[in-house]
């Protein structure tokens, strides 16, 4: 598996009296892990890290290397580029699809684009085939599509690069809570039968739970907390990650009584 190295990374927006720092110097390595969920609130960098994986922000210091190699090297298209090696799915399936063009074409396309020598008929069926569609699905349009479908579309399409690391932002946010589970064990399969990475930005714990091997926990653009996902979980070592875990809504069981209760007297009057 291709090796990823986000080393120092740190990224600023504005300037002067104005600039704030998005990240402040965060090193990833994704050599011996195979999902890493990447957690914090909304504003603690995890959009930005991704962002700077995927290529599309070029951060003030620092680098990305693939296999060693920075990631501004690499050739835009072919078998070695820096589009194929990492892999976005985004949050909201729905803007992330041409309405369009069919599931078919939109896989394929991928296909076309990053070079990939193979029979494009048959790896669009194989596709399909991973993330649980039937091949029918190849005709349909992103509005014929429930959310899940369309998700497992976004995903196939990512697939069809071949990439070593799979970004997946908030990856059930925008699904009913019905298929959310569904879903998570579709992008662990994807990984173990893919043979890649996965990187899991997310508020959400229970996604991190679920799907994560290891975990590091974000702060205002500073990894505050970093380990085992059973580690940091239960044990958690920075005040921040504890309040973040404090957080989660728990249901509390309450044992059913079959006698009625009593009224209040306030009723009885």
């Amino acid at each position: 598996m291709t090796r990823i190295e986000a080393l120092g990374i740190k990224v600023t927006y504005g300037y002067g009296r104005h600039a704030v720092d998005a990240l402040k110097g965060i090193d990833i390595d994704f050599d011996d892990v195979r999902s890493l969920g990447i957690a914090g609130e909304s504003g603690s960098g995890k959009s930005t890290l991704a962002k700077v994986l995927l290529g599309m922000v070029t951060p003030n210091e620092g680098r990305v290397l693939i296999d060693g190699r920075p990631m501004e090297s690499l050739p835009k298209k072919g078998a070695g580029s820096r589009s194929r090696q990492v892999q976005m799915v985004f949050q909201d399936p729905t803007s992330s699809l041409n309405p369009r063009t069919n599931v078919g074409s939109t896989i394929a396309e991928a296909i076309i684009v990053n070079d990939i020598d193979c029979d494009r008929p048959k790896e669009v069926r194989r596709l399909l085939g991973l993330v649980g569609l039937d091949e029918a699905f190849a005709v349909r349009y992103p509005y014929q599509l429930s959310g899940g479908q369309k998700q497992r579309v976004a995903i196939a399409r990512a697939l069809a690069c071949r990439p070593s690391v799979l970004v997946c932002d908030e990856p059930t946010s925008a699904l009913d809570v019905s298929v959310q589970g569904a879903m998570l064990e579709l992008l662990a399969k994807v990984r173990d039968e893919e043979n890649l990475a996965l990187a899991v930005i997310t508020h959400n714990l229970d996604v991190v739970r679920a799907l994560c091997d290891d975990v590091v926990v974000l702060n205002a653009g500073d990894i505050v907390e970093r380990g085992s996902t059973a580690a940091v979980f239960d044990n958690p070592q920075h005040p921040y990650t504890r309040t973040l875990l404090d957080a989660v809504p728990r249901l509390r069981y309450q044992p059913f009584s079959a006698q009625p209760r009593p009224l209040p007297d306030a009723l009885l009057k």
